[in-house]
């Protein structure tokens, strides 16, 4: 697995995030759609009553180069690992695995 991106935030905090793929992209290429991430819990640390991770309000940017999406909650002190998976205009597939550092304050 590839790691695109590593961020990090407090338990408490609600964060925009910009994924930008001018430089994946071909000369007239879009972002059509992204996929619904798939999140990795971290390991020993979830039960049913531990807060997930929340990836929000996904949506292409304008012109078709960036996705944007807001990501909040989480486990203090654990690490998340996102995969996105957004569709262009010439039917390519690009991966993106972003990992989120979750703190128990708010940075």
């Amino acid at each position: 697995m590839k790691i695109t991106a590593r961020f990090a935030q407090g338990v408490n905090e609600n964060k925009r995030y910009v994924l930008d793929y001018a430089l994946d992209l071909a000369v007239g290429e879009t972002v059509l759609t992204v996929a619904a991430p798939t999140i990795t819990t971290p390991i020993g640390q979830a039960d049913a009553n531990s807060p997930l991770l929340v990836v929000e309000d996904i949506t292409v940017g304008p012109g078709g180069i960036q996705v944007v999406f807001y990501v909040n909650t989480g486990i203090a002190n654990g690490t998340y690992f996102v995969d996105f998976l957004a569709t262009t205009s010439t039917s390519q597939v690009l991966e993106d695995v972003v990992a989120f550092n979750i703190r128990s304050f708010n940075i």
